[in-house]
């Protein structure tokens, strides 16, 4: 497919738990089927995920970003993205790191937005849409 998405920190947190494999599956599937997008804030924040909440090793950390950065466009977090995500809290309502996530789904110019903890289905500034795959697991056909 052609559509550039965002993809958020649950999303690559799934495609690690074995816990959940439909969810797994799903999230393998949206970094398979799209031109990506991700953050360095949201390699920051699998980083605290897998090594605190997952007890994954620091090298095993380290190979999995370096595979986020070989599938998706990183960007990196700026003065003017933290300046547009202030004006995106007051706005929208969501908190501040997530709009930092908007901010730069914005700026990357993308169509999607993926995540499970944002509104699914809202559309920011009229030019993207949030989408929980978990729920419309058919937006990845």
């Amino acid at each position: 497919m052609n559509d550039k998405v965002f993809i958020d920190t649950n999303i690559f947190v799934y495609m690690q738990s074995p816990k959940d494999k439909e969810k797994c599956e799903l999230s393998g599937r949206a970094i398979e089927n799209f031109y990506c997008v991700t953050s360095t804030q949201v390699l920051s924040e699998l980083s605290n995920v897998f090594t605190k909440k997952f007890k994954i090793s620091a090298e095993h950390v380290k190979k999995f970003v370096d595979a986020v950065v070989l599938t998706c466009e990183i960007k990196l977090i700026h003065a003017d993205l933290i300046k547009k995500a202030l004006d995106l809290k007051e706005h929208y309502r969501y908190s501040y790191y997530d709009c930092l996530i908007i901010s730069a789904a914005l700026d990357a110019n993308c169509n999607y937005l993926l995540s499970e903890d944002l509104s699914d289905g809202q559309i920011i500034e009229n030019r993207m849409k949030i989408i929980n795959i978990y729920a419309h697991p058919e937006f990845l056909l």
